[in-house]
């Protein structure tokens, strides 16, 4: 039978959480190129790291909600969620009854259809 030590799983989350910054870099910078154009490298991971950190707070955790509250990060800034401009996200995000999924499906559709379209 295998085992895998506390030890060895705590290297395998930092060598998956490595991958993910690594493609969520790319991603950010072909997606978001305006706004990404005057970070460093050092300071896109760092957004990334935190943000995943936060996300993980909210209840977030499938590596394609956690993309999308990424963007939404470089997308609206840092303190999406609580800056005055997007307060309108904490609703959904500290909505104890949702999925991180839900979360992120609500926080899609606001922006679209409340966000977007009503412009």
């Amino acid at each position: 039978m295998l085992t895998i030590r506390k030890e060895q799983m705590d290297v395998l989350s930092h060598h998956m959480l490595n991958q993910f910054s690594d493609s969520m870099e790319v991603h950010l910078m072909k997606r978001y190129p305006e706004q990404t154009k005057d970070m460093s490298n050092e300071q896109l991971r760092e957004l990334i790291v935190n943000g995943v950190e936060e996300a993980e707070k909210y209840g977030v955790t499938d590596e394609n909600d956690v993309k999308r509250f990424l963007e939404y990060h470089v997308e609206y800034g840092r303190n999406f969620g609580y800056s005055p401009e997007t307060i309108w996200a904490e609703q959904f995000l500290n909505n104890k009854d949702l999925t991180g999924t839900e979360k992120m499906n609500e926080i899609d559709n606001y922006d679209l259809f409340v966000i977007t379209l009503g412009k």
